[in-house]
């Protein structure tokens, strides 16, 4: 019950083995999360509860070697609170914003840098909310996903960067 005090309402719920917003729910009440939190702890223990933060994107930082490997934003679709959103029935993506890494916040950049030295110097795929000018993590993506033309659209190294670490022998 203290958490309801701690984090509020709504109050976003996810699974640990959620990927692309699946497995992410936002409970409004305590009778939403009850019923939420009990449908994912029939499959995974522990859940992550996480203060409901409303913003027009997300941050995704790449980071490799403890260096920004890409940087984007991934947009909210109208009408959504997450980066796939169910809206009208139907699931909708919003839109990937690649942004050349050199261009990062300073900020976000030694934040997304110290968050993942916490974790290795592997590939990781932090997502981070950007509220009132501070940096929240929300999330370390150990196997980050990108796709042809959109994470790689301003930094295409980024393939190359991958490829040296695998061949110096280091698992990414």
């Amino acid at each position: 019950a203290h958490v309801f005090g701690y984090l509020g309402f709504p109050m976003v719920i996810k699974a640990p083995y959620t990927r692309f917003s699946s497995h992410v729910e936002k409970a409004r009440d305590e009778a939403e999360f009850r019923e939420i939190s009990a449908r994912y702890l029939k499959n995974a223990t522990p859940i992550v509860l996480q203060e409901f933060m409303p913003t027009p994107f997300d941050w995704r930082v790449g980071v490799l070697d403890n260096e920004v490997l890409y940087l984007c934003k991934y947009l909210m679709p109208r009408g959504g609170w997450k980066v796939k959103s169910e809206i009208d029935g139907r699931q909708v993506w919003g839109d990937t914003v690649p942004i050349f890494r050199r261009n990062i916040p300073k900020k976000l950049e030694r934040l997304a840098v110290k968050v993942s030295r916490c974790v290795g110097d592997g590939l990781y795929g932090l997502d981070v909310k950007e509220a009132d000018g501070r940096y929240y993590v929300i999330e370390i993506n150990d196997n980050p996903s990108f796709y042809a033309g959109q994470e790689d659209a301003k930094d295409p190294d980024l393939y190359e960067r991958i490829i040296d670490r695998l061949a110096s022998g280091r698992p990414v």
